[in-house]
C-alpha cells in the first residue's frame, strides 16, 4: 500500500453501514433494532483490504448499537483479530489505539473538504496532511460498500424475511461479493466504481520501517504522533495564508 503506510505493515479499514430491515411489528418507530434514524435497520461490521476483499463482517446487530460497542465485542468475542504489527484504519467514530489508527478530531477529514481548497494552499498543520492521507487511503471500504449495495439489491430493499435469515443473507451477500472479486472476471459494477476511490499509487509514501516501534497503552497515539511528524519532516504541509 502506498500513502503513508506500508502494504506490508497496514490493513486496510473496519467500517460500519445500516442495513434496511424488515418486519411484521413495526408499528414503534423506535425499537431496540433501530438506528438512530429510526428505521429499522441492523449495524453492519465490516473489515476490507485494499484490493476490495472482505476480510471481516459482523452481521446481526441491532441499528441502535453504537459502533464501538460493535467493534468491541468483535475484538474480544467475535474472532476480529489484526496480526501484530499491523494497524486497520478507522475512522473517528473509533478510539485511536495499537490497532486502529484514527484521524485526528477537531480537524478537516472528509475528501470533500480538501478538494475545494487550492493545493497551494491545502493543508494549514501536519494533522490536516495526516487527515486528508488517511481519508484517502480508508475510502476503500465506502467504495466496497457501494459496489456490494448496488450489485445486491435486497440490501436496499430487504424482503419480510425473519431478522436471522435477515442478517444471513447480508453475510451471503459478502462472500459471493469475494468470490466475484477474486475471480478476477471483468465486471461493469467494479469497473464503474473505479473512479469513486483515490489511487494509492498517486499518494507520497512514508514506510513505516522509519516509523518507531511503539508500546504500551498510548501505543496508537504514539504512532500517529510519529507518522504526522514524518510529513511535516518530509516537507508535504504547505502552510494556508
Amino acid at each position: 500500500m502506498c500513502g503513508f503506510l506500508s502494504l506490508s505493515l497496514t490493513l486496510a479499514a473496519p467500517h460500519h453501514t445500516q442495513i434496511y430491515s424488515c418486519e411484521k411489528r413495526i408499528e414503534r418507530k423506535v425499537t431496540s433494532k433501530s438506528c438512530s434514524s429510526g428505521f429499522i435497520s441492523q449495524n453492519v461490521l465490516a473489515a476490507c483490504s485494499f484490493d476490495m476483499i472482505f476480510q471481516y463482517v459482523a452481521v446481526g446487530w441491532e441499528g441502535s448499537a453504537s459502533d464501538a460497542r460493535v467493534l468491541r465485542w468483535a475484538t474480544e468475542e467475535g474472532g476480529f483479530q489484526v496480526p501484530n504489527g499491523r494497524y486497520y484504519l478507522a475512522d473517528s467514530g473509533y478510539a485511536n489505539s495499537s490497532k486502529f489508527l484514527c484521524p485526528y478530531r477537531n480537524h478537516d477529514y472528509h475528501l470533500a473538504q480538501f478538494n475545494r481548497r487550492p493545493i497551494a494552499s491545502r493543508y494549514s498543520c501536519p494533522e490536516e496532511l495526516y487527515n486528508h492521507r488517511h481519508a484517502q487511503l480508508r475510502n476503500v471500504i465506502e467504495r466496497t460498500f457501494g459496489v456490494l449495495k448496488m450489485r445486491f439489491k435486497i440490501l436496499k430493499c430487504m424482503p419480510n424475511y425473519k431478522y436471522r435469515k435477515q442478517t444471513l443473507i447480508v453475510m451471503a451477500c459478502c462472500i459471493l461479493h469475494n468470490f466475484i472479486k477474486m475471480e478476477n472476471q471483468p465486471d461493469f459494477i467494479l469497473d464503474a466504481s473505479a473512479n469513486l476511490v483515490f489511487s494509492q499509487n498517486n499518494a507520497s509514501s512514508v514506510g513505516l520501517d522509519e516509523i518507531p516501534t511503539a508500546n504500551g497503552a498510548n501505543a496508537g497515539d504514539i504512532t500517529r504522533t510519529n507518522i504526522k511528524t514524518l510529513y511535516g519532516e518530509a516537507g508535504d504541509v504547505q502552510t494556508s495564508k
